[in-house]
């Protein structure tokens, strides 16, 4: 550690009352099996999955690249039953039913193609969207939702004909 780091270090634990001391195992990237093994034993106590550090780094008290959630996934089909505009005003929210709430969850859509739902927010109405989230939650504030939801492709119906939005977007 160089005394730029070491510094860092010193700064960053100056204030503290108490530090976790985490176990780290260091994985070589060509032996994915050990990464793998790693995360079906931390399943077996209850834990949602794992932190991988890349060690390219220092670490750094924020959202960074170098930190990455290592946890499965499940994609299932969801009727879409309309748009709700983001903080910035576009409509690239999807609205959908999941039981008998509605949910939102939204997808890494072009800027054509929220503007065409700016134009057409209920063009999307009765499609189907495949959606990738972490897990089911259940919060007394919000009720049942899907978690880190994100919109993977819209189609006309469950495992129907996808719908190419950039082609529709510039019609």
């Amino acid at each position: 550690m160089d005394n730029k780091q070491n510094s860092k270090l010193r700064n960053f634990i100056k204030n503290k009352t108490k530090i976790w001391l985490v176990p780290v195992a260091l994985i070589d990237k060509n032996t994915p099996q050990t990464l793998e093994t790693m995360y079906r034993e931390v399943l077996n106590f209850d834990y949602e999955g794992i932190m991988i550090y890349l060690s390219n780094g220092f670490y750094e008290h924020k959202r960074t690249w170098n930190l990455i959630k290592f946890k499965e996934s499940e994609t299932e089909w969801f009727e879409i039953v309309g748009t709700e505009p983001q903080i910035d005003g576009n409509m690239s929210i999807l609205k959908y039913k999941y039981g008998n709430k509605i949910c939102t969850a939204d997808g890494l859509f072009s800027q054509n193609f929220k503007h065409y739902l700016n134009l057409n927010p209920d063009s999307m109405n009765g499609k189907w969207a495949l959606i990738r989230f972490q897990k089911h939650t259940v919060a007394s504030s919000t009720g049942t939702a899907l978690r880190h939801a994100k919109v993977l492709s819209l189609h006309t119906e469950a495992d129907g004909e996808e719908i190419d939005i950039e082609k529709l977007a510039i019609s």
